[in-house]
């Protein structure tokens, strides 16, 4: 039986892991985190320990831990995702590392329990695989969740994998089962005004989403969550918006000129921070922290949930861990739009190396041979781009109003954008039309700005 809850926060960054936990009602005793800058966000927001220390050296961490908080049995982190990220490179490193190490520290403190936080492609990384044969081995077992923070009252799009482990015994089997199950249940969504109003902070009707980069830029509603925030740079923060050349997108909700850009008081509204809580001033560090957090909104959802449950947990395992409801690996259904168009226009009588079809290749912008010389062949390795222009080849014309499943007008242009993902490849369908500077995704887009 779990008689309290006296917490060390891994990876505590700016504290969104610590002030969620702390709001469903966690002792939190330490945070540890090897970032100077961010830390002293931490310290200016709590009152316990705050160690600055580099989580590689997990074996100094351990000794940390002991001196700090003795009686720790909980454990809560955030291995640094970047490696697992979508917006990185996806390559496992030393980073990545760090989700073995958060198992070792766990396996030589022998919490109660433990919460570990991560994005959700983190299911797939070799450490994960490895950090949970650890876990085991020492006779933990683990349960998963992913959940999108706007079910559970957190006004953004920001899906996290959490993994829950604790003693395996045939009773703690049955608990994390139902923490599976009943984190299924989803909040409605809160959009940013609704949330704004319920803190007593003035929203502008429209925001400006500052992305990656310029392409990715849109206007946003505030009656609805805002759009993930990103920590590359900090650009999320950004005061201005990319007003010069700015094209407005075809799901943008305003024109550029009537929204606003993110003040820091209003960021930290959107990741459902206390209105009190001290960010620095700098609002570049301030962006790339609220990037990289966990909102206090989403921790505490998960922590409430795992602390309804735990409250009876053994903490003695009874064999060597399992991980209880493990998620099937989903086959996805992928359409290969490339297949779909040469197939039928080969099925039309037409030649798919017609010299009205251009084909561009990613890696080494080779194009095909006088524009008429490709094969399905030549894209076996290069993903690519797929051009053509409507209205040049009845047969061809066919095809691609077959592929994309609605009417093409006599000179837009029919695009297939291929991509590798997780060393997948994948497609995408775009329409081109003359006079308009952004591509369009799918029919919907086209009907919103007008055009079909």
């Amino acid at each position: 039986m779990v008689a309290s809850m006296n917490t060390v926060d891994l990876f505590c960054g700016c504290g969104g892991f610590s002030q969620g936990l702390i709001d469903s009602g966690y002792d939190v005793k330490m945070g540890i985190d090897y970032d100077k800058t961010i830390l002293e966000t931490y310290r200016s927001n709590f009152e316990h320990a705050a160690v600055e220390h580099d989580l590689n050296d997990w074996k100094r961490a351990i000794e940390l831990i002991k001196e700090t908080v003795p009686d720790c049995n909980v454990i809560a982190g955030s291995p640094p995702c970047t490696e697992f990220s979508r917006a990185g490179q996806q390559l496992e490193s030393e980073i990545a590392s760090l989700t073995v190490c958060f198992a070792n520290i766990v396996t030589s403190i022998l919490p109660d329990f433990f919460i570990m936080e991560n994005v959700p492609d983190v299911y797939q990384s070799n450490s994960l695989s490895e950090a949970v044969n650890i876990l085991t081995e020492y006779g933990y077992s683990v349960t998963s969740v992913v959940k999108d923070a706007r079910y559970t009252g957190v006004p953004q799009n920001r899906r996290r994998f959490f993994m829950i482990g604790c003693a395996s015994t045939a009773k703690n089997h049955a608990i994390l089962s139902s923490i599976c199950q009943e984190a299924k249940k989803n909040e409605q969504m809160i959009g940013v005004k609704q949330y704004c109003e319920k803190i007593g902070l003035d929203c502008p009707d429209f925001l400006y989403f500052f992305p990656r980069n310029k392409f990715q830029a849109q206007v946003v509603d505030s009656n609805f969550p805002y759009p993930t925030m990103r920590s590359t740079n900090g650009v999320c923060m950004n005061k201005n918006p990319l007003t010069p050349g700015y094209v407005k997108r075809p799901n943008d909700a305003a024109v550029l000129d009537v929204a606003e850009t993110i003040s820091i008081p209003l960021a930290s509204a959107i990741s459902s921070f206390p209105p009190k809580f001290v960010w620095p001033e700098n609002r570049k560090y301030v962006g790339i922290q609220l990037g990289n957090c966990v909102p206090p909104g989403l921790s505490k959802w998960i922590g409430a949930l795992v602390a309804e449950h735990m409250t009876f947990v053994d903490t003695m395992p009874e064999d060597n861990g399992v991980w209880v409801m493990k998620p099937t690996e989903k086959v996805l259904k992928k359409t290969s739009h490339r297949k779909i168009f040469f197939d039928k226009i080969l099925e039309n009588g037409a030649d798919v190396n017609h010299v009205a079809i251009r084909v561009k290749h990613l890696e080494n912008t080779r194009v095909n041979a006088a524009n008429g010389a490709f094969r399905n062949s030549d894209i076996a390795d290069d993903p690519c781009e797929i051009y053509y222009d409507i209205g040049s080849v009845a047969e061809i014309d066919a095809a691609a109003v077959f592929t994309t499943g609605f009417e093409l007008k006599k000179g837009w242009t029919f695009l297939i954008k291929e991509r590798i993902c997780q060393k997948t490849r994948n497609d995408d369908l775009f329409v081109l039309v003359p006079g308009q500077k952004v591509p369009f995704r799918g029919k919907a887009m086209l009907i919103k700005n007008n055009l079909l």
